[in-house]
C-alpha cells in the first residue's frame, strides 16, 4: 500500500462512517414521523352498541364485517373497524 494512498482510503473510511450515521439517523427520524402518523384513536364501543352488532348479524348473516363496521359507523357516528366487528363477534355470548 503506498503512502500516498492512505490518508485517502482514511478519508474515504471516515466520510462512508459518516453518511452511514446521517442515514441512520435520517432513518430513525423518519420512522418516528410515521409512527405518529399510525397511531389511532380508540373508541369506546358501549354495551348496547354491541348487542346490536351482534342481532345485525344475526339478522342479516350473509353482510361481511367490513359492511357491519360501515352501517354503524354511518349510524352512530364513530369508527369502528373491521377487526373490531370481528372480535365482537368472537366473544359474544
Amino acid at each position: 500500500m503506498d503512502k500516498l494512498n492512505l490518508p485517502i482510503i482514511i478519508i474515504f473510511f471516515f466520510k462512508s462512517c459518516f453518511d452511514f450515521f446521517i442515514k441512520l439517523r435520517f432513518d430513525f427520524f423518519t420512522y418516528n414521523i410515521i409512527s405518529e402518523k399510525i397511531k389511532q384513536k380508540r373508541t369506546a364501543i358501549s354495551g348496547k352498541t354491541k348487542c346490536e352488532i351482534c342481532a345485525y348479524h344475526t339478522k342479516y348473516p350473509q353482510i361481511s364485517y367490513q359492511d357491519i363496521a360501515i352501517h354503524f359507523n354511518q349510524l352512530y357516528n364513530v369508527d369502528i373497524k373491521r377487526i373490531t366487528v370481528s372480535k365482537i363477534l368472537k366473544n359474544k355470548e
